[in-house]
């Protein structure tokens, strides 16, 4: 019979391989895990514009020109994209069916008039969808008092619900009046020393008067909160969820992967698309 004497030194070699073993074990289900979800999933590229005019000087981060927009939608539809808008993600993953290949989401925040001149158009021309998302008390102010001007104005509610009733748009919640940043509104995020009950009251009131109001001027239901600035804080969700909302959009970039999991709908990321870049580059750089 073999008998085997450890010291102190050999049962702490052997406790610091056992640990070894099972961290590294750890590591490894983790990571086969992860990349498990991403094959399991569908990329969904989100692509986030904002003002559009015909003025070249006035382009740049957030401005580019009808002709780049264009030159973007040419770039998608070759390369085999299908243009899709919210409530296509969020049925696919309600209902578990597969979204069509290649998914892209084109979002147009603030409810700029230009979107509606020069951004329709190819819309119609190329029928696509586009999702827009505007300022509601904005909507509300041109409605009363409309002032067409593609270089200052936003839509009519009138307008907005014309893009929708085509089937080239789909409108969205973009808040009522949380589109600024000041002492009193910072985004949707909670305010310095402000309690989270107070807190998710005061975005509930916003963003129902907003969802209310689109509802009623347009007929059409939101379903995604397109948070202003990519701006929010933690309690965010559990209120846009008691609102009836399925999904939500951030400012922070990068691709999404889309499973049926109800959870990978919130906070998706979108890629800002600013001027002086070509669409081969704009879009090589996301591969």
């Amino acid at each position: 019979m073999l008998i085997i004497t450890l010291n102190k030194k050999h049962i702490l070699l052997i406790l610091l391989l056992i640990f070894a073993l099972i961290f590294s074990n750890a590591v490894t289900n983790t990571s086969s895990s992860s990349i498990e979800n991403r094959e399991n999933s569908t990329p969904l590229l989100i692509v986030m514009y904002h003002n559009v005019l015909t003025d070249t000087s006035r382009c740049g981060k957030y401005t580019i020109t009808p002709q780049l927009f264009e030159q973007d939608v040419l770039y998608l539809l070759n390369e085999g994209y299908t243009f899709v808008g919210c409530n296509d993600v969020i049925d696919s993953v309600l209902s578990h069916s597969p979204l069509p290949a290649k998914p892209v989401i084109i979002t147009f925040d603030d409810g700029y008039y230009n979107n509606y001149t020069y951004i329709y158009p190819i819309l119609q021309k190329h029928k696509i969808k586009a999702v827009i998302s505007p300022i509601a008390i904005e909507a509300e102010k041109f409605s009363d008092s409309p002032d067409p001007n593609p270089a200052y104005s936003t839509m009519t509610w009138d307008d907005i619900k014309e893009m929708c009733d085509s089937g080239y748009a789909e409108v969205q919640n973009h808040s009522y009046n949380m589109h600024q940043i000041n002492k009193s509104t910072r985004g949707c995020a909670r305010l310095p020393g402000e309690g989270l009950q107070k807190y998710q009251s005061r975005l509930s009131q916003d963003l129902t008067k907003a969802h209310n109001l689109i509802i009623e001027k347009t007929s059409y239901t939101p379903t995604c909160m397109v948070y202003p600035f990519g701006m929010v804080s933690k309690g965010a969700t559990d209120v846009i969820q008691k609102l009836g909302y399925k999904m939500s959009l951030s400012c922070t970039e990068g691709l999404n992967y889309i499973t049926n999991d109800e959870e990978c709908l919130y906070m998706l990321k979108r890629y800002n698309r600013p001027d002086g870049i070509s669409a081969e580059e704009f879009f090589g750089r996301i591969k």
